[in-house]
């Protein structure tokens, strides 16, 4: 299967939507014999492109049994305007009263055929999942799909109830196009994002619907004057997309290794109104941005 997406993005990275490529891969005949099986779908890898998949061939069923164009059906996906399409996506930190809320909307279908996608479910706790898909499998879905980066993050016996289905990443040429359709952003941003994230299409995608984190893309190349910067003016108002930006940029700019003798001088070479107060300093510390181990405490606060 590897192969075969490879070859149809390798064939439609001129299409800007990346559309013909994704319904290449969707209508092949081995991703619908395995998208057709009637039970959960764990679906591994690039989120962002397994969701471009799943919403094609949900598009495509959906419209065979209304005898409607699949266009149409699409565009109505998208827009989550359709009756039979139910889509959540869960971010880092997610609570069980999240998957319990979802739950909750599944219970309103009276009918079987309405179809799933669930998102970042390797960011619910292990106790979330468990109750999201024992509602899951009690609901009449016609079907289901949970997206997840990393099988590891998913409790063994819900992996067990589930067929697995891997979707590998993109070329790099691929995961520019995905992410730019996606984020609808210039390509320099979008670069800028790919080579911050080392290729995560999905972590690059996140940043783009927080400012914070957009700010820190666009900056963090210059050096860690620039995400500092991001931070002491947003300070508080940072969400977990930020952060996330934050830390990635200023582990790339200071080196992974807890190496003060290298890390100081470039802190201390920041201007003044760019070094944290002590109570963002503290701030900061509580965040785990902190990439060289107690760093900020030897760098004198800002007058």
């Amino acid at each position: 299967m590897a192969d075969a997406l490879g070859v149809a993005f390798d064939d439609a990275l001129d299409d800007p939507d990346l559309t013909a490529a994704v319904r290449a891969y969707a209508d092949s005949p081995q991703v619908r014999a395995r998208l057709a099986l009637p039970f959960p779908h764990l679906i591994v890898g690039c989120r962002s492109l397994a969701q471009l998949v799943v919403e094609e061939e949900s598009a495509r069923v959906l419209a065979l049994a209304a005898g409607v164009p699949r266009d149409g059906v699409m565009e109505r996906l998208r827009r989550g305007a359709h009756p039979d399409w139910v889509s959540r996506d869960f971010a880092p930190g997610a609570k069980v009263q999240d998957a319990r809320d979802l739950a909750d909307v599944l219970d309103r279908y009276s009918g079987d055929a309405v179809h799933i996608l669930v998102s970042g479910f390797d960011h619910l706790a292990p106790r979330s999942q468990e109750v999201f898909l024992k509602r899951l499998e009690s609901s009449r879905a016609a079907r289901s799909h949970l997206l997840v980066s990393d099988l590891a993050g998913v409790v063994l016996t819900i992996r067990s109830r589930c067929h697995i289905l891997h979707v590998p990443p993109p070329d790099a040429a691929a995961s520019l196009a995905l992410l730019r359709a996606r984020a609808s952003v210039a390509c320099d941003a979008a670069w800028s994002a790919l080579r911050l994230a080392r290729g995560d299409v999905d972590r690059a995608l996140s940043w783009f619907g927080d400012p914070a984190a957009r700010a820190v893309v666009a900056g963090w190349a210059s050096g860690p004057a620039a995400t500092l910067k991001v931070l002491v003016e947003a300070q508080r108002d940072v969400g977990p997309a930020g952060l996330d930006a934050a830390f990635v940029a200023l582990k790339h700019n200071l080196g992974v290794a807890a190496d003060k003798a290298r890390a100081l001088p470039l802190l201390r070479s920041l201007p003044k109104r760019y070094q944290p107060s002590l109570v963002l300093r503290q701030w900061l510390i509580d965040q785990f941005i902190l990439v060289v181990a107690g760093a900020y405490g030897e760098v004198e606060a800002a007058p």
